[in-house]
């Protein structure tokens, strides 16, 4: 027993480091056939997730959909019954609190389409509201959230990006002006908390005056800020992300390349502030000595 105890004193002084098993709180199962689709799992944050997949199922050319909620102690919640268009797939959802949005196109047709079928869940009932989003375009959609209870569509029109409002109040679309732009990548869409969503471009048609381009707008479309940062001229941005405005920072981050390279050479970082002009600072990876370390 001192020999143990010892040993023990000895591992802790030391640091060698000590994972303790983890505690499987709580499990939830159900039956898995050959036969059926796999679930996607969406998270519902401190609501629980939510599980959905098709079913093998089709009548009068409608087929059910299983919605699986449970909470976080695993329990399931709501089952709702939802019977839709058979030639319909599912292609994206968004979770705000208290509602769950999923996102429909019919599968027969390309990357691109002009309608769109939206059904939002109150989580806590087992009715759905539908909505038939018809733009006057064709979308390749990249993006989908919910702002404000409206809903925001990011993708491209020939290349050229575009965003898109859609309100369900009204059951009209909106397409946001001063896209597209040719020679210009939409990197994101993200939601903020105060019910405004940012959308991050890059502008890459001059190599010497490349621009970042963040836009926040409220959630009928109203522009509240425009800033565009130059982009070094030996830099190529590969993907970028925004932060979602929880404490009033704006904070882009992304990686980037070296010429017209395809490979990343390390992360940028930028806080936006369109009272002043600011610059993207550029760390290489072999700048960072421990981020990696655990990966």
């Amino acid at each position: 027993m001192r020999l143990i105890g010892l040993v023990l004193v000895w591992m802790v002084s030391v640091g060698i480091p000590v994972h303790a098993q983890l505690l499987q709180q709580e499990r939830f199962e159900i039956e898995q056939k050959s036969s059926d689709d796999a679930f996607t799992v969406i998270s519902l944050k401190k609501e629980g997730l939510a599980l959905v997949r098709k079913l093998d199922k089709v009548n009068d050319g409608k087929r059910t959909w299983q919605v699986l909620v449970v909470d976080t102690t695993m329990t399931r919640r709501q089952e709702p019954s939802l019977e839709i268009n058979s030639r319909l797939q599912l292609i994206g959802y968004e979770y705000v609190p208290g509602k769950l949005f999923l996102l429909f196109r019919s599968e027969e047709t390309n990357a691109y389409s002009n309608t769109f079928e939206i059904l939002e869940l109150k989580l806590g009932q087992s009715v759905f509201n539908a909505y038939t989003a018809k733009l006057e375009l064709n979308l390749r959609i990249t993006h989908f959230i919910v702002v404000g209870g409206n809903c925001v569509l990011g993708g491209y029109v020939n290349k050229e990006p575009v965003v898109v409002i859609f309100d369900t109040a009204a059951n009209k679309p909106k397409v946001l002006p001063g896209f597209f732009l040719s020679e210009t990548e939409l990197m994101d869409v993200k939601a903020n908390y105060n019910h405004t969503f940012n959308v991050l471009l890059v502008e890459r048609g001059n190599r010497e005056k490349k621009k970042l381009v963040v836009r926040t707008f409220d959630e009928s479309g109203n522009l509240l800020v425009d800033d565009p940062v130059d982009i070094e001229s030996d830099k190529h941005i590969l993907s970028a992300l925004t932060s979602s405005l929880i404490r009033d920072e704006l904070l882009v981050v992304g990686t980037f390349s070296l010429g017209s390279s395809r490979m990343a050479a390390g992360i940028f970082s930028l806080v936006v502030d369109p009272f002043r002009d600011q610059a993207i600072h550029f760390r290489y990876f072999p700048e960072f000595q421990h981020i990696f370390d655990n990966l």
